[in-house]
């Protein structure tokens, strides 16, 4: 079901996969290594799901609720590898495919107050945001 809640395209759904995803990986997270199989499975077969996802709400939008989706997928990264590294995640173009997303991330600029900016897609009143 976490799947295809990644997979759906709608904002809901995939919030609620990421919720989900969340929750099982913080809890193999510090699991010792020999009992860690369960997590080394679901991140194979979500991590690259959840890349593709980053990216295109990364790229693509700006809404207080992007934000939180791509907040939450950057926590599921960082859960995953904390204590051990996934076999998948060591492969090279893994790697190479998460560092670009993370570095985008850091050089996106805020849509705050001191920018000078409107922010794009969030409530323009003060008490709103």
């Amino acid at each position: 079901q976490i799947l295809a809640g990644l997979k759906s395209g709608e904002v809901n759904s995939m919030y609620a996969a990421l919720l989900a995803l969340h929750k099982v990986v913080y809890l193999y997270m510090s699991k010792p290594r020999n009992e860690r199989d369960h997590l080394e499975v679901i991140v194979s077969n979500t991590f690259p799901i959840l890349r593709e996802l980053f990216q295109n709400v990364l790229s693509s939008h700006n809404s207080i609720e992007a934000g939180e989706m791509v907040n939450l997928a950057g926590k599921i990264y960082f859960r995953a590898i904390q204590y051990h590294l996934p076999e998948f995640v060591k492969k090279p173009e893994e790697t190479n495919g998460w560092i670009p997303l993370f570095v985008e991330l850091l050089r996106k600029p805020l849509p705050e107050a001191h920018t000078g900016l409107e922010p794009k897609g969030q409530p323009t009143d003060i008490q709103e945001r």
